[in-house]
């Protein structure tokens, strides 16, 4: 069972990340991101009995954010590093999404330390969400080794939190390009 919890933020600012720019992000028509065209939230993911996973991906309940359905992608036993927790963004039903259709969103996404949540891990990112690139995150968010380690606080009692941090442009983004 999973408990889900949305908590809105106000006024983040948006901006295009040095690591995006040139390469992983199609160019930008006239990006102008202000706080009043951004639609932020945070949304927190209880996962219960995490042991009990078996699944090679498992989805938290969807939240809506930018008039559309998003929802965090779990690997519990990693994507592409089988040695470590693999956390994504994931807007849902990409196959009906409109052609053309593309949204830029700053996020972080964070696997909380229950026991000091100064200690949390959390990595920021940027991306240009579209119908063919509707997740993005990160491969090895934690290490497993250290995630299980029960002194560490991140899997207490059988509970793991993750966290996202998502602040969606509300207008349309222009792409350069090929449309996907």
């Amino acid at each position: 069972m999973t408990e889900l919890q949305l908590q809105s933020v106000s006024g983040s600012e948006l901006e295009l990340p040095e690591s995006s720019r040139g390469r992983g992000v199609k160019k930008l028509e006239a990006l102008d991101i202000h706080k009043d065209d951004a639609a932020s939230v945070t949304f927190t993911w209880k996962i219960d009995n995490f042991s009990q996973l078996n699944a090679v991906k498992h989805y938290s309940g969807v939240f809506v954010i930018g008039c559309f359905e998003w929802r965090i992608l779990m690997y519990p036993r990693g994507k592409k590093s089988a040695g470590s927790l693999s956390v994504y963004l994931d807007v849902t039903g990409s196959s009906t999404l409109p052609k053309g259709w593309a949204r830029y969103a700053q996020f972080s996404l964070s696997v909380v330390n229950q026991l000091q949540s100064s200690k949390s891990i959390t990595k920021d990112t940027g991306h240009v969400f579209t119908k063919m690139e509707s997740e993005w995150g990160f491969a090895s968010l934690i290490p497993l080794s250290e995630f299980y380690n029960d002194r560490e606080g991140y899997l207490v009692n059988d509970i793991c939190i993750i966290e996202a941090k998502l602040a969606v442009h509300k207008s349309e983004i222009k792409l350069f390009g090929a449309v996907r």
